[in-house]
């Protein structure tokens, strides 16, 4: 089974534009085995513009940005519809445990409107689960694995002026995702909350609870 999720990070690399705007590059950190990934923030206004994420195996990991300036998800989507252009500003795709997880990951300079950040979440998942659509059916794995499997995680990553710093080092107590509530629908995502890194912290992905 591992072989086969192996197989699905490959086909992610052959269908996702490979576009040095796009992709995110996963480097080794210390030991071949765990990689580095760093998301950016590029909007000037930003002061949450970096944010270090290990524990990834490179070679068992993809990521690339979703939110990049000048480019929509779709051309054929109306551009003055603000809900189905929005999205997260990185996707990452990992086998962790011999379980394949997507995280959606949302950086937020200012306390986060977090009605907002449910519709780029919901929005990025619609587009991921396109991509998968079209892995099972055109790389023939639709017999041999369910795409029902797949685990999909949700970060923030903020500056809230009432929040204390996450610790990055010394963790006993993993990160507990948090119920949001779409305030249209009453429809609930949970969100794991990550407040206050800096360009200098390093926060380990197997800090998250993900069971």
């Amino acid at each position: 089974m591992k072989q086969l999720l192996i197989m699905i990070i490959e086909y992610l690399r052959r269908i996702i534009n490979p576009d040095s705007d796009i992709i995110i590059n996963i480097n080794p950190y210390n030991a071949p085995r765990n990689g580095i990934i760093t998301l950016e923030e590029t909007d000037p206004s930003a002061t949450l513009t970096e944010v270090n994420l290990i524990g990834f195996e490179p070679e068992h990991t993809y990521a690339f940005k979703l939110d990049v300036q000048g480019k929509r998800i779709s051309q054929y989507l109306n551009p003055s519809e603000p809900k189905i252009n929005t999205a997260c500003d990185g996707i990452i795709f990992t086998i962790i445990d011999g379980i394949f997880y997507v995280f959606f990951c949302e950086m937020k300079s200012k306390n986060p409107k977090l009605q907002d950040c449910i519709i780029k979440y919901i929005n990025s998942t619609l587009f991921i689960k396109y991509i998968f659509n079209i892995i099972r059916e055109f790389y023939q794995v639709s017999s041999e694995f369910s795409f029902n499997e797949i685990e999909y995680k949700y970060i923030l990553f903020d500056l809230q002026t009432n929040a204390q710093k996450t610790p990055t080092s010394g963790r006993r107590n993993k990160v507990i995702p948090q119920l949001f509530v779409d305030s249209d629908d009453e429809k609930s995502i949970l969100v794991y909350q990550i407040h206050h890194l800096t360009s200098e912290d390093l926060f380990n992905i197997r800090h998250l609870n993900l069971n």
